[in-house]
């Protein structure tokens, strides 16, 4: 039986993509192991997923990266910096006790006990002269902290891209430390478990895996590894671009030395194999939702929960609530849809989504909009299916043109008609396949039309739903891909 060692930077339970795929090499008979960061230490920090696949969560410190916020290296523009957060605590201690002196003195003037004018006079300019004196320290010593961890500054800029550029490989190390963490944590973890094989999730695992590998096969043990490049790295919202020039460096120094690549569509396979100029294109591995393993939720269906009569035509949302999804959008639409309701299955339900209030209660449709919080991901789809329409009515966004995010297949496998922004893959997804309809990106009235759309002609877009069409869209048929890739990167595994 051969050892498939996972690893991803969360805490695995909610990341669908890394649980099927754990499950789906348990159930193929190898010995499959995630590797996760402790996120909650008031939850296991080792469990068991379907098919025998362990997941062990391990405790990050991140020490590097907070050393870094505690201690900022020194600079000549902030000479009166505080040198470390410690310092910078007992200073503001240290005035936060000079105002309660200050206090006591007003006071029992205040009460005529004795405490002379001029005494006053000079505790308040004492205080004055502390108070200012820390703020100028303390405003340096923010500005450094945020300088050093990447958030901004020009000179602090300049010098990332003359490292990147003088040191293409390895010039990220000190660019974000928070890479090397993750190598100090999880590298002796995997070292330990002795894997053939490594599927490292997305960017940040990349050198993690492909270091581990290597040392192995230094240790004269065969170990690939596969990268699993969730989304395209330099689309990424970044912090900073200190950041992301760190982290675009590091996943071309470790993508181009794994075995194999997979990835989550046609669209960013090409610009993976372009951008890093790798021999083999990335195999496509759809985040779809596992058919079989649907579970079902009869009477706790959507509806159900809503208590909405089978009539009254319900719109779902159900995904991320950032604002960059387009929820607004949707909120907006139904001014001019009567009737109709929206329903957002989110994370958190409603308070993920506070900033939508203002315009729900805008356009007066408080009693229309409902929030649901997730279901466990193997209940999705079962859950949505009787609702009438599911919306993505996502922004415009690098990631999001060559993206087909997992709600996109869960709508598909509960026949849901699908109303799509015109973003670039899902759309001409839709439309080749006579699902759906497309509507533009922000744009709450034609969202509006292609919604009432989708609801009357539900029928007619049900039928794009072929057999063939719907298997393809499933992870049982892409876990045969990613088994395939496993095979290609080590034609050693048992």
């Amino acid at each position: 039986m051969s050892r498939i060692v996972m690893i991803v930077d969360n805490g695995v339970r909610g990341d669908s993509r890394v649980i099927k795929t754990a499950q789906s090499v348990g159930l193929a008979g190898h010995e499959a192991i995630v590797i996760g960061r402790v996120l909650d230490n008031s939850l296991p920090t080792e469990f068991t997923l379907r098919g025998g696949a362990r997941v062990q969560l391990v405790p990050t410190s991140l020490t590097l990266l907070r050393s870094l916020k505690r201690t900022p290296r020194r600079s000549i523009l902030h000479p009166l910096a505080y040198p470390t957060f410690e310092v910078r605590t007992v200073r503001a201690s240290r005035l936060d006790a000079r105002k309660a002196m200050h206090s006591e003195l007003w006071s029992r003037r205040a009460i005529d006990r004795g405490v002379s004018t001029p005494r006053l006079a000079l505790s308040k300019a004492r205080l004055t002269v502390n108070r200012v004196w820390f703020r100028v320290r303390d405003s340096q010593f923010k500005k450094l902290t945020r300088m050093r961890s990447g958030d901004h500054g020009r000179i602090h800029g300049l010098v990332a891209r003359a490292k990147i550029a003088l040191n293409p490989a390895y010039g990220w190390r000190s660019l974000d430390p928070l890479l090397t963490d993750y190598e100090l944590e999880y590298g002796p973890v995997i070292d330990a478990l002795e894997p053939d094989l490594i599927h490292a999730h997305d960017f940040r695992m990349s050198g993690v895996g492909v270091r581990a590998a290597e040392r192995a096969l230094a240790a004269g043990r065969s170990c690939a590894v596969v990268y699993d490049a969730h989304e395209f790295m330099p689309g990424v919202r970044a912090k900073s671009d200190v950041w992301r020039r760190a982290n675009r460096a590091h996943e071309h120094t470790y993508i181009i030395r794994a075995d194999r690549v997979v990835t989550v569509s046609a669209q960013l396979a090409d610009l993976l194999q372009t951008t890093h100029s790798l021999a083999l294109a990335p195999n496509v591995v759809l985040n779809a939702p596992e058919a079989e393993s649907v579970i079902a939720v009869e009477g706790q269906g959507i509806r159900a929960v809503l208590e909405l009569a089978a009539d009254v035509p319900l719109v779902v949302y159900h995904g991320s609530p950032a604002k960059q999804r387009g929820l607004e959008t949707v909120v907006r639409a139904l001014a001019d849809l009567p009737g109709y309701h929206a329903v957002f299955v989110l994370p958190q339900a409603a308070e993920s989504a506070l900033y939508l209030n203002d315009a729900i209660d805008e356009v007066g449709v408080r009693d229309r909009v409902h929030f649901l919080p997730y279901v466990p991901h193997d209940q999705v789809v079962d859950f949505l299916r009787s609702a009438d329409v599911g919306v993505i009515p996502i922004e415009h966004d690098v990631n999001h043109e060559i993206a087909l995010i997992t709600k996109f297949f869960d709508y598909a496998l509960a026949g849901l008609p699908i109303v799509v922004s015109d973003v670039k893959a899902m759309s001409e997804a839709v439309e080749d396949n006579h699902i759906g309809t497309v509507f533009p990106a922000g744009d709450a009235p034609a969202a509006a039309r292609a919604l009432r759309d989708a609801y009357d002609n539900r029928a007619r877009y049900a039928e794009g739903y072929t057999a063939e069409l719907l298997q393809g869209w499933t992870w049982e048929q892409q876990a045969e891909t990613l088994l395939a890739t496993y095979r290609e990167a080590a034609p050693w595994l048992t």
